[in-house]
């Protein structure tokens, strides 16, 4: 073997190393791309589904006692229903 036939097989190396990150690079390229159009499919079904309710008539809303039923009657959430997380900030007063 000649002083420069090792330096051939490490480049060799090098560029078979080069092609196999380039295939998985191409391959993870894909997966992503195929994943973004899955999650624009489920948006694009989640706005219809919107688009749905929002078309309907809405339900006719009564006292909540209708027939000696007491039922609750939809009303707005109160603020510690809507918040997603608890405040953390000074000098506030907790109810």
């Amino acid at each position: 073997m000649t002083k420069y036939g090792k330096a051939g097989g490490k480049a060799q190396k090098w560029a078979a190393r080069g092609e196999r990150l380039s295939a998985a690079l191409r391959e993870n390229l894909k997966r992503r791309k195929e994943q973004a159009r899955e999650r624009e499919k489920e948006r694009e079904k989640e706005h219809e589904r919107e688009r749905e309710r929002a078309s309907e008539p809405a339900a006719p809303q009564g006292t909540g006692q209708e027939m000696g039923n007491e039922t609750k009657t939809n009303s707005a959430p109160t603020n510690a229903e809507t918040r997603a997380s608890p405040e953390f900030r000074r000098n506030q007063v907790h109810e």
